[in-house]
């Protein structure tokens, strides 16, 4: 054994073992020293020990997560079949720990991961704040990678499958970046947003991909962008009054297997033209009663509408709350509102049964849960970045964590 002087402090005098001695011709042998065997300290001879914490965690969390594995194997696959492997295990991770963590920030994350079977599954990462919002930074840079990684989910839509497009407004009151600004709703409330559009695969009850835009930007002209960016080029696309299927028209040209099914605004013409108001059956298979017509119009298109007592009911007593009290009650302004209480009219390329069409728009509300469980149950309502590069690359993984 040999003692060295390692300098200050509780390991100032290390004890090696010997592992050997090195024959030189022509020199004196020379010792080999080994590991460090232990210390002396305060006079004594102290055995080197397994300091706290090298083996990792003794436990760590496990049934959440092994859910989340369960249900995202096909978003890993996707994911390092887009990029590189360590920055596809890296976002897949970061979106793993905001599921399994709502509201984690990037500077817990570290934290999380250890105490998670996540750092079991996939070991060896190094994630911090900083390893992160670089990894944010380059995926909003690389619009290929985030475009190839859509791509691969859309693989898995076929030519029936009901594909919603909508869009979310997310507090962002940065100075930094060109994407925060006011929208409609959001200069009421005196804060700033980015807008995040979302296609939604009903079939599948999951986000496939999304694209995030400046705050103020009106969803209509972001439309096409969005389809085509991101090569949306089959499906039945469930849109909202935002989205009118004439921003498409080159590309329901163009793709075929592209088609359409979108609200009319209640006082457009081809409703009164039609007689829509005049229904003529109730939907088969509905406790609530849905009163519905169908018509076809010039161009192919089809028309289709429906009534629901149980939201007419609703609206008139919002309507009598409003302009009942002490007002001044107007009744031929009421019957004439009246008519079009829990009322609503699509315009589609497609010849559905009424059912399907009804069943459509009742299954479209389920991305309202999506988005609901996005800002309270992920806790993800804020940005928690800064430039426009960093936003974009989180709200991507973000979209994967939803």
């Amino acid at each position: 054994m040999v003692v060295e002087n390692k300098g200050d402090g509780p390991r100032h005098y290390a004890v090696r073992s010997r592992k050997g001695v090195n024959y030189t011709k022509g020199s004196n042998p020379k010792p080999i020293n080994g590991e460090v065997i232990g210390y002396i300290y305060g006079g004594r001879f102290v055995p080197a020990s397994e300091r706290p914490g090298d083996d990792g965690p003794d436990s760590a969390s496990y049934g959440s997560a092994a859910l989340v594995r369960r249900e995202s194997k096909d978003i890993l696959d996707d994911l390092l079949n887009t990029m590189d492997i360590k920055d596809a295990l890296l976002t897949y991770v970061a979106a793993f720990l905001k599921v399994t963590f709502p509201g984690v920030k990037s500077k817990r994350v570290s934290t999380m991961y250890t105490k998670s079977f996540v750092s079991v599954w996939h070991p060896g990462l190094q994630i911090s704040s900083n390893v992160l919002t670089d990894l944010y930074r380059r995926l909003g840079m690389d619009g290929k990678i985030r475009t190839r990684f859509g791509l691969k989910r859309l693989e898995k839509v076929s030519g029936d499958s009901h594909l919603v497009i909508d869009g979310m407004l997310k507090e962002d009151n940065s100075t930094v970046n060109d994407l925060s600004g006011f929208s409609f709703k959001s200069r009421v409330k005196g804060v700033k947003d980015i807008s995040i559009v979302y296609v939604y695969d009903l079939e599948r009850k999951e986000i496939l991909f999304s694209e995030v835009f400046p705050g103020g930007f009106i969803d209509a002209a972001a439309y096409s962008r969005f389809v085509r960016d991101n090569g949306i080029t089959r499906g039945i696309l469930i849109t909202d009054k935002g989205f009118p299927p004439s921003k498409l028209e080159k590309e329901f040209r163009e793709f075929p297997e592209l088609h359409f099914l979108t609200p009319l605004k209640r006082n457009d013409p081809r409703i009164k033209n039609n007689k829509m108001m005049e229904f003529e059956g109730v939907l088969k298979d509905t406790k609530e009663g849905i009163l519905y017509k169908k018509a076809t119009i010039k161009g192919g298109r089809y028309l289709y509408s429906f009534r629901d007592p149980k939201k007419a009911s609703l609206e008139e007593m919002a309507y009598l709350r409003k302009n009942g009290g002490g007002k001044t009650f107007d009744n031929g302004k009421f019957h004439k509102k009246q008519a079009d209480f829990g009322t609503i009219v699509f315009l589609s390329d497609q010849d559905l049964t009424a059912e399907e069409a009804y069943s459509c728009y009742s299954d479209r509300w389920t991305i309202e849960l999506v988005f609901r469980y996005f800002k309270n149950d992920l806790d993800i309502h804020t940005t928690d970045a800064q430039d426009d590069f960093t936003v974009i690359g989180e709200e991507f993984v973000n979209t994967i964590a939803s």
